[in-house]
């Protein structure tokens, strides 16, 4: 099995979860950091904190740092997000598995990605050295928060 993963540098696992996710290196670290400060005049925040912290921005569409960033590569997505306080389990029948590249987790301000490759869902962390295969219901943990991310498998071929 050959999965693209991306280990972690400083505090950036947000960058390598999104080349980890997209199976290649899509930006580099100054890219991010520029989209990061784009990202926070687009919001207006006064502080720039996306690159500084670990800010999530699950609000259940694209409009985040991970969505901004693949926009900006010219990579169309659509994204769902499931928050730590979902109250029903995720279920399998909601994720349309055609055109589905995972999902990026957020757990104790880390992030990290779950790459659906092969019809297999597997764990690819950034500051770990393994890639273990986990079964679906390893989405119900709900003090892991989620935001499943569906594109056009053919623009990967572009990049």
């Amino acid at each position: 099995m050959s999965i693209f993963h991306q280990r972690q540098q400083g505090s950036y696992c947000r960058y390598h979860s999104i080349n980890n996710l997209l199976g290649r290196q899509i930006c580099t670290i100054a890219e991010f950091d520029k989209y990061c400060d784009e990202l926070d005049d687009d919001n207006k925040f006064t502080v720039k904190c996306s690159k500084r912290s670990q800010e999530f921005y699950n609000n259940g569409n694209d409009d985040n740092i991970f969505g901004y960033t693949m926009k900006k590569k010219g990579i169309n997505v659509r994204m769902v997000g499931y928050d730590f306080h979902r109250k029903g389990d995720i279920k399998l029948d909601d994720i349309e598995p055609e055109d589905l590249l995972g999902a990026f987790a957020l757990v104790n301000g880390h992030v990290y990605c779950i790459r659906y490759y092969n019809d297999k869902w597997y764990v690819i962390d950034s500051s770990s050295g393994r890639i273990p295969e986990v079964q679906f219901s390893y989405f119900n943990n709900k003090k892991i928060a989620f935001i499943f991310v569906w594109l056009d498998l053919d623009i990967l071929t572009k990049i």
